[in-house]
């Protein structure tokens, strides 16, 4: 029971403590990724929308991800961050790519069959990402592993994607001004989760 609750509350409570001692610092990081995020609607409003294009946003977003989970990661784990961590992920970033274009396929392909498997697929492999910035796990290898880490937690971790969901649909109603703050909260938050999860099952595995 300590632990479903874990995954729930305690997370959340643990990402506003790391954010609220470092306000100034998140919110020049947030404010970039949400640069970059609305760079697409930017550019469809001046030029039009432009398939070349999206896809560099898409590019430019999925090396922004990298930076934001290796910041995430190292608050949890006390390390410190300076916002040029945002763009250190060049040396992951081909694996990272094809690690989400690949959860996007599989996503793609349970939503087709009925919507609830793809939500399903979304949520047992939702530590894709850290396990490669984390460990620089192989696409294929970070899908699996995320696979078998949530194995027995999706419902916990279903949740818990309902709580972030909420938390930044929050923020965006506050005239968007809040995501700057609840983005990295939820950021921090799952990272502190994968983080936990993962310890576990190391040590269950070194006692198998």
């Amino acid at each position: 029971m300590e632990a479903r609750l874990y995954l729930k509350a305690d997370a959340v409570k643990y990402g506003w403590e790391k954010v609220s001692n470092n306000i100034p610092f998140f919110v020049l990081v947030t404010l970039t990724v949400l640069v970059v995020n609305f760079l697409p609607r930017i550019s469809d409003s001046i030029w039009g929308p432009s398939a070349i294009l999206g896809f560099v946003f898409f590019l430019i977003k999925t090396f922004i991800d990298i930076g934001m989970i290796r910041i995430a990661l190292n608050f949890v784990d006390g390390l410190s961050s300076k916002y040029e961590t945002l763009f250190s992920g060049m040396p992951l970033f081909l694996k990272y790519l094809a690690a989400v274009i690949i959860f996007i396929v599989l996503v793609g392909v349970g939503l087709v069959l009925l919507v609830v498997p793809g939500i399903i697929v979304g949520v047992r492999l939702m530590f894709f990402g850290p396990l490669i910035v984390d460990k620089g796990l192989e696409p294929i290898d970070a899908i699996k592993k995320s696979f078998e880490m949530t194995k027995g937690k999706t419902w916990d971790l279903f949740l818990f994607t309902l709580i972030v969901f909420g938390l930044n649909i929050l923020g965006l109603l506050c005239l968007g001004v809040g995501l700057l703050l609840t983005l990295p909260l939820t950021s921090i938050a799952t990272m502190d989760i994968y983080r936990k999860i993962n310890s576990a099952a190391g040590i269950a595995a070194s006692n198998e």
